[in-house]
């Protein structure tokens, strides 16, 4: 074979992970806003990182360039997809990993119902 067509065939390999990691990596990885925390679940049942409601010292939303830009030696980066719009939430007592990084479906609506739930659990 020339080293056109092997060209070719890599560069549609790596388009094809592309659209998968875009479209379909969510339904590997999910986030869920449960009473005292945030849990992210593998395939929405094995549950493998959390972070309580009582280590969150902010939130917000940020465009996923913005989230690929800025120094992340200390985030943890977890996201679901490529584009779109992160969530970064800090953590408190983060020594080492400070910021989380991750890609929930409504980034807008998932802040608001962390502020909401941080807001009752202050009261």
């Amino acid at each position: 074979m020339s080293v056109g067509v092997e060209y070719l065939k890599a560069i549609g390999f790596v388009i094809v992970l592309i659209i998968f990691f875009q479209w379909f990596f969510r339904f590997f990885l999910q986030y869920k806003v449960e009473q005292k925390r945030i849990v992210i679940y593998l395939f929405g049942i094995i549950p493998v990182f959390f972070i309580s409601f009582n280590n969150i010292k902010s939130i917000k939303k940020v465009s996923s360039l913005e989230a690929m830009v800025v120094p992340f030696v200390s985030r943890l980066s977890i996201r679901n997809n490529i584009w779109g719009e992160t969530v970064i939430i800090e953590r408190k007592d983060g020594m080492i990993i400070n910021e989380w990084a991750i890609t929930p479906d409504n980034p807008d609506e998932f802040i608001r119902v962390i502020q909401l739930m941080l807001k009752i659990k202050e009261n």
